[in-house]
């Protein structure tokens, strides 16, 4: 039988164009197009949900590594009746569970690619509402301190707090120390006036509206009251208008104490025309000369002894001795006839 050249190199031409297929889908590190990878389905978390109730199944976190777009789907896998699921298409689908027991739901996800992942999520119906853990509240007696005898107290609760929100009940009582009425102790600041000397230890107890309790203490220490010294008052009298030449007395009589301390007296003089010497300047009357016409004025300092002290002034105004009547030279002596 003869055969053409044609026929006889069809095998060649197509191992050619096999080979040819096949480069052309790689390159020297690999494939030229990578294989899709499948996604990643995340069904969300176990969860505890009462019968009746209105649950979610939330496959938000489900991914795809080539980021293609998704395709949802929920199923019921197990449970102890149907559950209807809405928006079952869905990355978030609806249930409502009336059977209590437990329930198995599935999801599955799909890249364009047609490529699937899987995950399943626990559903656990109770036939009533789960009862919250209460936590207890944390009691604040406020900070150790001192104070006078006779002389009012703040007890402060103010930052005791409850980490769930609950209101609070309060409660200061007394532990030790000189007996003291406690006003206002079931609210969160108290009063208290220590009658004595001595070492005092109040409790303060909070209470939660589910009743969780806790307790705190804070000690406060009376001191006896020393009184504080008074400080004396200081009076230099009234001002004068004199003649120069005429004396004039500076007068600290009214000055006072208020502790009824005994004073001390100090006059100097602060200015005028002329220096005037001054006679008794630690007494509380003292007296002065103006020599010439002018206007003067002297410093008064009283002190008790005990480091308080006061001072105030006054004023002489001396007039010239040229405008003084001479009564005697005008109306004689009273003698003769």
């Amino acid at each position: 039988m003869t055969h053409s050249p044609l026929s006889s190199s069809r095998p060649a031409i197509i191992l050619l164009a096999a080979l040819a297929i096949s480069w052309s889908g790689c390159t020297e590190d690999g494939p030229l197009f990578p294989a899709n990878e499948p996604p990643s389905a995340d069904a969300g978390s176990d969860r505890l949900v009462e019968a009746g109730e209105q649950a979610q199944l939330d496959g938000r976190k489900s991914a795809d590594e080539d980021g293609e777009d998704l395709d949802y789907a929920w199923a019921l896998v197990s449970g102890p009746a149907w559950v209807a699921i809405a928006d079952a298409d869905s990355p978030q689908a609806q249930i409502v569970p009336q059977v209590p027991g437990e329930y198995i739901f599935r999801l599955t996800v799909a890249d364009e690619a047609g490529a699937t992942g899987r995950d399943d999520v626990r559903i656990l119906v109770t036939s009533q509402a789960p009862i919250p853990i209460n936590t207890a509240p944390t009691a604040d007696a406020g900070s150790d301190g001192t104070t006078s005898v006779g002389l009012e107290i703040i007890l402060d609760g103010s930052s005791s707090s409850d980490p769930d929100g609950d209101d609070l009940v309060f409660a200061w009582v007394q532990i030790s120390g000189p007996a003291v009425a406690i006003v206002e102790g079931d609210r969160h600041r108290a009063r208290v006036i220590p009658p004595e000397m001595g070492d005092y230890v109040f409790r303060l107890t909070v209470i939660d509206a589910q009743g969780g309790s806790a307790q705190d203490e804070v000690h406060v220490s009376a001191a006896q009251v020393v009184d504080p010294n008074g400080k004396p008052s200081a009076d230099a009298g009234n001002d004068l208008v004199i003649f120069a030449g005429d004396t004039a007395m500076l007068d600290a009589s009214s000055s006072t104490d208020p502790d009824g301390d005994r004073l001390t007296f100090s006059w100097i003089q602060l200015q005028g025309p002329a220096a005037v010497p001054i006679v008794d300047a630690a007494q509380p009357v003292a007296r002065v000369t103006p020599p010439e016409a002018g206007i003067y004025v002297f410093r008064l300092t009283v002190a008790d002894g005990l480091g308080a002290s006061s001072a105030a002034e006054v004023q002489i105004t001396a007039r010239p001795a040229t405008g003084r009547i001479d009564v005697e030279a005008v109306f004689g002596n009273g003698e003769g006839g």
